[in-house]
């Protein structure tokens, strides 16, 4: 176990100012995935990083972890052995690279997946009032698409299991942390000039028509697996609701990038969230999906796939409450609780339109399946729920 401290926003100075496009570093070499990891190579990026001074990596042990998401990028968990006794250098370590899979590869260095987590690290983690990994290493050469981010591993308790769904206390953990997350950032104009950062809830507002078709393409081939997880009356409501999505996506995508922005997640799900058994804040990982949009988007993607129906159905009115007291004291009475509500209705739709245009894309290994099919039944019927079909009346009465 590393014995380096989570990143926690108590411990963090708050004099420290958010650079711009800072550079991350090219070392000479970079590891193009886990196997290519070897002693010699650790051993500096980790002197680099800090985390070793004397001692050098004499063994380093490979076990991959994530087969859930390997489709988006490879992490392993290294066990490192040393030639001496080094007390503060870490035992285990995370290491992540980008997917195997070369195609896929070059897909999300286009969009910038791996390069948003790298500079999320080592730009604003610091500065973000949730928990994170120890950032040890980080290194990438986008010219090249290599990309390796070396983190501590996170040991302080269990992560959380999307698939069996939320307790109501870890809902109540989460959209606190969130809100606290969201309300350090809220309106604020340094996030502007990171040019890295995308702006628009699921990173969309660049090129939101493009996306629009793609949506349009993907729904057909989705279709059939969201019928056989509805009763027929749901899934002829939702079917609707889907179908006028296709004219009213890149409106709403544009909706979500407008101000007042903070810094999103993008990915907020039980299986990113560690729960300390201390009962301390939890602790947050994967920051590909970093964004600058409304922050309700977190919320509703949240709530929407992680959390079984009945159970959202109770505390969803709590929660949105929960989470607008907390920015409206960031946001100093301009963003009011209607305002918060429609937003997170917006973000329902486009976590929908998400998941529907990843399971269209075709990448999701069997191992996954059942993520993307927990996903979009309980997307579905939050959108049904909330009445989107009257929310997407206003967008195509506004042309």
């Amino acid at each position: 176990m590393s014995t380096s401290p989570l990143r926690s926003p108590s411990a963090t100075p708050a004099a420290r100012a958010v650079p711009g496009e800072r550079s991350v570093p090219v070392p000479a070499s970079i590891p193009f995935g886990p196997e290519q990891l070897d002693a010699q190579w650790l051993t500096e990026a980790l002197r680099e990083g800090g985390a070793l001074r004397d001692a050098a990596v004499r063994e380093a042990t490979i076990e991959r972890i994530g087969a859930q998401q390997a489709f988006a990028g490879q992490t392993v968990r290294v066990r490192l052995a040393y030639d001496r006794e080094e007390p503060a250098a870490p035992r285990t370590l995370v290491a992540k690279f980008p997917a195997a899979d070369a195609t896929l590869r070059r897909a999300l260095a286009g969009l910038r997946w791996y390069e948003s987590e790298l500079r999320f690290y080592d730009q604003l983690a610091a500065r973000s009032a949730i928990r994170t990994p120890q950032r040890l290493f980080s290194a990438m050469d986008r010219a090249r698409g290599e990309y390796v981010l070396l983190l501590e591993e996170v040991t302080a308790g269990p992560v959380g299991d999307q698939l069996a769904g939320a307790s109501a206390e870890q809902a109540r953990i989460v959209v606190q942390q969130l809100a606290r997350f969201h309300a350090g950032w809220w309106a604020d104009p340094r996030l502007n000039a990171l040019g890295w950062l995308a702006v628009g809830a699921v990173r969309r507002a660049q090129g939101a028509e493009g996306w629009q078709q793609y949506y349009g393409r993907a729904w057909p081939a989705v279709r059939p697996v969201a019928r056989a997880l509805l009763a027929a009356g749901e899934f002829e409501r939702l079917d609707a609701i889907a179908g006028r999505l296709v004219c009213c996506y890149a409106s709403i995508v544009r909706a979500s990038a407008e101000p007042p922005r903070t810094l999103l997640h993008g990915d907020c799900r039980l299986d990113n969230v560690f729960f300390p058994a201390d009962r301390s804040p939890p602790v947050f990982i994967d920051f590909q999906l970093l964004s600058r949009a409304r922050g309700p988007y977190d919320l509703a993607y949240f709530l929407g796939t992680n959390l079984e129906p009945t159970l959202r159905r109770q505390l969803e009115d709590e929660l949105l409450r929960t989470y607008h007291a907390a920015i409206a004291t960031a946001a100093a009475g301009g963003y009011d609780l209607d305002a918060c509500r429609r937003d997170y209705r917006l973000g329902l739709l486009l976590a929908f339109g998400f998941w529907v245009q990843s399971a269209g894309a075709g990448t999701f290994p069997a191992a996954a399946r059942p993520l993307r099919d927990v996903a979009l039944r309980r997307l579905a019927l939050a959108l049904i729920d909330l009445d989107a079909e009257a929310l997407l009346a206003e967008f195509e009465r506004a042309g």
